[in-house]
């Protein structure tokens, strides 16, 4: 995992859809989805909440395992780049 996943990851937070995320950080659907399944199997919890539906009611948010995950790399980041 490193700062590809979590810019994903926070893609989905402010966009609403893992296929909006997946264009912002230039992964195909497909790839959104292999990536989502190793996240959650190398942490062993589970990323996302999904709900299907198509564009007018399918929608993904984190859990919060994963707002978690993505506040301490933003932390992180502001210490490592000042």
């Amino acid at each position: 995992m490193g700062p590809r996943y979590l810019r994903f990851l926070d893609a989905v937070d402010r966009k609403g859809t893992i296929r909006a995320a997946g264009l912002e950080v230039g992964w195909s659907y497909r790839t959104c989805l292999n990536r989502i399944r190793a996240m959650e199997r190398v942490l062993g919890a589970k990323m996302l909440d999904t709900t299907r539906g198509g564009s007018h009611r399918g929608g993904a948010r984190l859990t919060p395992e994963a707002r978690r995950l993505v506040k301490l790399f933003h932390r992180w980041r502001q210490k490592r780049c000042g």
